[in-house]
């Protein structure tokens, strides 16, 4: 498989949000933290290539909010002849007399539908049901309605139109997946410690994304951390990997999913 699973667009249309604020999303992976609020996307970050070696390779990003006086630091890790990134991210407070504090710390990715022949990708979540925020013409449910997980709204291929679901994580399985039964791949994106996000959000336009300027043919999940707090010249971190599984049987679970990315997890350094 040559294409990305994570979607891009590195010349995006803008798109209006619920709120009737406009936005572009360049798609792929990023935090909420450095986050510029006029222009609803994240600051630029800096890259500094930290190993380019024949068994590794090594970036470091950073960005700071000079107004909340908060910084991120991102390490993104490839090695050679493992079918994994790494990515470890460190969240400080650069002040030496406030606490900072975050109600709703986000971490977003973007998942390629790959749009393969028959539109058949599949979501997974470690949830059994969610529970819905919005849905054109409420297709999904009214809003508030809770509703079982993946149903139709985890499959691609039955969209009716666009969604905005949620559901509380347990940290039994931090992860979640996304399945091209087509192709027998799927990306699993775990995350660690277990318990560092506490829901979890998904929000797509379906196959009618055509439709709306803006969109792509992908699903947006973002992994919330409620009500986090940094003390004075503190920092607090979390680790997200993505794994490719390969001859992947269109029947398998995320939990058995995690169980075959766990060996390449645990065998992550861990310094």
């Amino acid at each position: 498989m040559k294409e990305s699973m994570l979607y891009q667009s590195f010349v995006p249309d803008p798109f209006v949000l619920s709120s009737g604020l406009h936005a572009v999303d360049f798609g792929g992976y990023y935090l909420s933290i450095p986050w510029n609020v006029r222009d609803r996307q994240p600051y630029d970050l800096t890259y500094k290539v930290l190993d380019d070696s024949a068994g590794r390779a090594q970036v470091s990003l950073y960005g700071k909010d000079i107004l909340k006086k908060v910084s991120a630091l991102s390490v993104v890790t490839v090695l050679r002849g493992q079918p994994l990134v790494d990515v470890r991210s460190t969240v400080k407070n650069d002040t030496s007399t406030k606490t900072f504090r975050d109600p709703d710390f986000k971490e977003n990715v973007l998942l390629s539908t790959l749009e393969d022949q028959e539109n058949r990708c599949r979501l997974l979540l470690p949830s059994d049901s969610v529970t819905v925020i919005d849905s054109g013409s409420n297709w999904a449910g009214d809003p508030g309605a809770s509703v079982l997980w993946p149903g139709a709204l985890g499959q691609w291929s039955d969209l009716k139109g666009h969604y905005d679901v949620k559901a509380v994580i347990s940290s039994e399985l931090p992860c979640f997946a996304i399945l091209y039964p087509g192709q027998r791949v799927a990306l699993v994106k775990a995350w660690s410690p277990a318990d560092f996000f506490d829901s979890i959000e998904v929000m797509t336009r379906g196959p009618g994304y055509k439709q709306e300027k803006g969109y792509g043919p992908f699903f947006m999940v973002t992994c919330h951390r409620s009500n986090m707090e940094i003390g004075p010249k503190a920092e607090t971190g979390f680790r997200s990997t993505f794994v490719v599984l390969h001859d992947v049987d269109e029947t398998i679970t995320l939990h058995d999913m995690y169980e075959r990315a766990r060996p390449l997890l645990e065998a992550l350094p861990q310094d």
